[in-house]
């Protein structure tokens, strides 16, 4: 039997959370609505999707939206009753959540969520300066204006959403996410969607207030890289890319009680 079928195949009721009607059940006794489970509504909003790529999502927004908190256990026929799948798909989304860092895997032991730790924070702004860096100086060399366009339509519609921080940081990686595909870059592409994740995890975490005050400099920031790339000014680009991270993380962890400026 294949895996790949419609996701409300397996959902009672066709996949709808909307709570059963109490008539008929105990004659005409009002029945309290249960609580909805986030995992399963986000499931049966994957209709149309393999099962593996149904539970990878519903499980993956849950671990990045703080719904299965850090170093929870995940347990396969638990995840796998309430989404009324068999083990398989629940284990082959788990693998990919492993490989994007997200879930680990020890045997004999089972899975679990990837822990958070505020001290995180130091790394995660190495990465972003060093993935950004590379992947904006070869997209300046390489834009077409044409993709200048596609950046400005990007910016556009983050003005936006400065108030709505988590909508706001969808975009954000869709608009690195189109750097990187300018400057034809897939390997950092990867690599910067798991650094990206584990930031936006992390904020929300520890740090959500802060990074909702953070949003319109980082949107100034964008717009400032986005000017230097039209004129072809990629030393400037650079600049921007290295004072934007290292400002970031300085205020981060500031706000955090850690960490000295930056020197290397």
């Amino acid at each position: 039997m294949t895996e790949r079928d419609d996701v409300d195949a397996d959902l009672p009721g066709g996949g709808s959370d909307r709570p059963r009607s109490a008539k008929g059940m105990a004659g005409s006794q009002s029945v309290p609505a249960a609580t909805p489970d986030p995992l399963r509504s986000r499931y049966g909003g994957q209709a149309g999707r393999s099962k593996t790529e149904a539970v990878y999502n519903a499980l993956r927004r849950s671990i990045m939206e703080g719904d299965v908190a850090p170093e929870s256990r995940l347990i396969i026929a638990d995840i796998a009753g309430r989404l009324g799948v068999s083990s398989i798909p629940v284990r082959e989304a788990l693998t990919k959540l492993q490989a994007d860092g997200l879930v680990v895997i020890e045997p004999y032991v089972g899975a679990r969520v990837t822990p958070l730790a505020a001290d995180a924070i130091d790394e995660i702004f190495h990465h972003l300066e060093s993935l950004e860096t590379y992947t904006t100086l070869a997209a300046c060399r390489k834009a077409t204006p044409e993709h200048l366009e596609a950046i400005k339509a990007q910016l556009l519609a983050m003005d936006r959403l400065v108030d709505d921080p988590a909508l706001w940081s969808v975009r954000n990686a869709e608009m690195h996410h189109l750097i990187c595909d300018i400057a034809d870059t897939p390997v950092a592409k990867a690599l910067l969607g798991q650094v990206l994740d584990h930031w936006y995890r992390l904020s929300q975490h520890y740090m959500q207030d802060v990074f909702a005050e953070r949003v319109r400099k980082a949107q100034d920031d964008h717009w400032r890289l986005f000017g230097a790339m039209s004129r072809g000014a990629c030393d400037d680009v650079a600049a921007i890319v290295r004072e934007h991270n290292r400002e970031a993380r300085q205020d981060y962890l500031s706000r955090t009680g850690q960490g000295a400026p930056w020197s290397r």
